[in-house]
């Protein structure tokens, strides 16, 4: 009696205990390609090619190969009995499975090249052993009756899609002996839910200004239209600063709880702001809800074996976009769309039935335009996918998509976009013409906050380090995505809470000091509204806020009175303690009469490297600080560590014998320690600057300060008030 041949295996498992039969891979890959491929009204083919695609795995040759044989092409006979049926679909789709999609070739390509043509004239041997093959599915009307060529190879690139990403999830249950945790994240009408909380915050109360009424019109036409409007593609024109970042985000979770959609996919131009939208919608919407998907995410740059939960299941949802939220880039969705690689188009079938979002749709890149807008369209008329165009400046893409979608009109979201563009101007261009390195970094610090946009990283690292490091950051793609962050965090936290301690106002040109008063109370003000009380709001004022500076030593006296005098009217026991707070009010001193001999005496007690550097910055600070009453407040004090001065000065002859050179010593430390003071409130920066400065024209300045004022202000040297 024969024997009956060996049932033909899929995969053995790692440790050998298990097997999968080729009959249970094909059917379960089957059910999954057909699960996906129904999104787009083509289940019955996906199925096909799933039953077809490890026909080659019923041979003896691959029998042999799970138990370390060599390997075998196993997809060739798959790709054959389609084309028997006359389905090149489903060839090009199975052929490529593992390898990538095949080129096509010529119909006298041989055997051995890579070309299907090629591939379906090897002899492959198949043993026979599974049930017959269901006849070929007809395919959706869209794809038989299309006459156009690049319908039929989109059509063929999400079968493809189907295929791959059901084969690698039905090997990978069975290999790990359970399902991976993929598709953890809550559905569209749950993130509608989440997303309504934030939009009636918005809605519900009064708005603020001007932009914030033009802003709640934005979103409300996009929650209306979401609701509402058909399938198709959109635009919405918004300036910057109308926020249609979350009212675009606001429009796909309608419009997907509307229409049944699958998913939101966001595509952004640039990896250095899709951290920023990714942790905006993260905030929002939950992480386990929002993937980001680009090349320097921080779950792709870890060990698999140190991925953290979550980092795990943003690498599984990555390689299919299994999430209901993606965060992409536009190279990673284009190169994608036309990519062969079953890895990069893995995920092309979760396309289908979603909304997607590009946001800064200008810089679709002109070159590439035609396969762009082509595929987007492919997408809107065969997929069920609503696209959505997001800029400021809008493109004029219309004749394109009236040529690749003609039936498909462009609808823009935004109710009023010229009203929009009043309202919002918040930008006034100048030609700055052509300026050095040095005049832009001179006009850069002229501000307390500016951003600073070049087209080189070289330009904007020689900037950066001229610019003083307290406060500058240098932002490139060059930074890993982890670094990236950690830097917008750091300034958002800079300035997003400032307290009343840390706000920093000067009169430079003090007089007899009646700005201070006016500012005293403004400061009190902003004390008193944050739950300070007046005695509280006194001492922080003195301590941290108010400066004042003035070249006459009697104009000084007057200033000190009179804020002296506001504390009391705030503080009606500020001169009964036993230790009187001292406001920030100085004569600026010069330092021509320091014995510079005796420095050496300076910093005892610190280190060798504290002193030798405490030393160099005194010389540097005695050196600006050289006949500073004919100059004032406009030099320019540099960048020192005041807080090492100090120590230094604290310590100075200590330790020292008695000598020569040590008398006075005393004298010295005496003159030295204003100097530092002053030296302080020149150089640090300032939130408020408020002034009467004196007039003085260039004929009434003596020769050094005219010459200090034309070789650092050649701008504003005619007059003295303008420095």
């Amino acid at each position: 009696m024969k024997a009956a041949d060996p049932i033909p295996l899929a995969h053995i498992s790692e440790d050998e205990t298990r097997s999968q039969t080729l009959t249970d891979h094909l059917r379960g890959t089957a059910a999954l390609a057909g699960q996906f491929a129904s999104a787009f009204s083509a289940g019955a083919e996906g199925e096909f090619v799933g039953l077809l695609h490890d026909l080659g795995k019923d041979s003896p040759g691959f029998q042999h190969r799970l138990h370390g044989g060599p390997p075998v092409d196993h997809s060739t006979a798959g790709a054959q009995a389609a084309l028997q049926q006359n389905d090149p679909c489903a060839a090009f789709a199975i052929a490529g499975h593992h390898s990538g999609i095949p080129d096509g070739g010529h119909r006298q390509d041989a055997p051995d090249e890579p070309t299907l043509f090629g591939r379906i004239k090897r002899q492959v041997p198949v043993a026979g052993g599974l049930p017959p093959i269901t006849a070929r599915p007809a395919l959706p009307a869209w794809v038989a009756e299309s006459k156009d060529n690049l319908t039929t190879a989109f059509f063929t690139r999400m079968l493809f899609s189907c295929l791959v990403d059901a084969d690698f999830l039905d090997t990978e249950t069975f290999m790990n002996g359970s399902p991976a945790p993929r598709g953890t994240g809550q559905s569209i009408p749950e993130l509608l839910k989440k997303m309504k909380v934030k939009a009636d915050s918005y809605l519900t109360g009064a708005a603020s200004s001007p932009v914030g009424a033009q802003r709640n019109q934005v979103l409300q036409a996009c929650l209306e239209q979401g609701r509402t409007g058909p399938r198709g593609i959109y635009t919405l024109t918004v300036p910057t600063g109308g926020g249609k970042t979350f009212a675009s985000l606001a429009f796909a979770l309608e419009h997907a709880a509307a229409h049944g959609l699958n998913r939101v996919i966001y595509v952004i131009p640039y990896t250095s702001i899709i951290d920023q939208t990714a942790q905006t919608f993260t905030d929002l919407l939950g992480e386990e809800n929002v993937l980001a998907h680009f090349s320097t995410a921080d779950y792709k740059m870890v060990e698999k074996d140190d991925l953290t939960p979550s980092q795990y299941r943003s690498l599984l949802a990555s390689e299919n976009w299994d999430a209901p939220v993606i965060v992409t880039t536009a190279v990673q969705f284009f190169e994608s769309l036309y990519a062969n690689r079953s890895s990069r188009c893995r995920k092309l079938h979760n396309l289908a039935n979603s909304v997607l979002i590009f946001d800064e749709a200008q810089t679709l890149p002109c070159d590439y335009l035609r396969p762009c807008v082509s595929a987007i369209a492919q997408l809107v008329q065969h997929y069920g996918v609503t696209a959505v165009l997001c800029t400021a400046t809008q493109p004029d893409l219309g004749g394109l998509f009236r040529e690749f979608a003609p039936e498909q009109p462009l609808r823009e979201l935004s109710p009023d976009p010229d009203l929009l563009y009043q309202v919002l101007r918040r930008v006034t261009l100048g030609d700055l013409g052509t300026v050095s390195y040095e005049a832009l970094v001179g006009q850069l610090k002229e501000h307390e906050q500016v951003l600073c946009v070049v087209n080189r990283r070289k330009t904007a690292q020689t900037l950066f380090a001229a610019l003083p490091q307290d406060g500058s950051y240098c932002l490139t793609t060059l930074l890993c995505a982890a670094d990236r962050r950690r830097q917008l965090a750091e300034i958002r936290a800079r300035y997003a809470n400032i307290e009343p301690e840390q706000l920093k106002v000067i009169d430079p040109c003090m007089g007899s000091g009646h700005i201070l008063c006016y500012l005293f109370d403004v400061l009190m003000q902003i004390y008193l509204d944050n739950g300070y009380s007046r005695r509280e709001a006194v001492r922080s004022i003195l301590e941290n806020n108010l400066f004042g500076l003035d070249i006459d030593k009697r104009a000084m006296q007057i200033a000190y009175f009179a804020v002296m005098m506001k504390a009391r009217e705030y503080d009606s026991g500020f001169f009964d303690r036993s230790k009187v707070t001292q406001p920030k009010v100085y004569d600026i001193q010069e330092s021509n009469d320091i014995n510079r001999n005796q420095l050496k005496f300076f910093g005892n007690g610190l280190s060798d490297f504290e002193r030798n550097e405490a030393r160099l910055q005194l010389e540097g600070l005695l050196d600006t600080l050289t006949d500073a009453k004919e100059y004032g407040s406009i030099l320019d004090m540099g960048s020192y560590n005041w807080d090492l001065l100090r120590s230094c000065a604290d310590v100075a002859g200590e330790d020292a014998q008695v000598s020569m050179e040590s008398v006075g010593l005393g004298k010295t430390v005496a003159k030295l320690k204003p100097l530092i003071d002053i030296g302080e409130a020149l150089g640090q920066k300032y939130d408020v600057v408020v002034t009467n400065p004196p007039y003085m024209g260039s004929s009434g300045m003596n020769a050094r300060l005219s010459a200090y004022v034309k070789k650092n202000y050649p701008d504003s040297k005619s007059d003295l008030f303008a420095v």
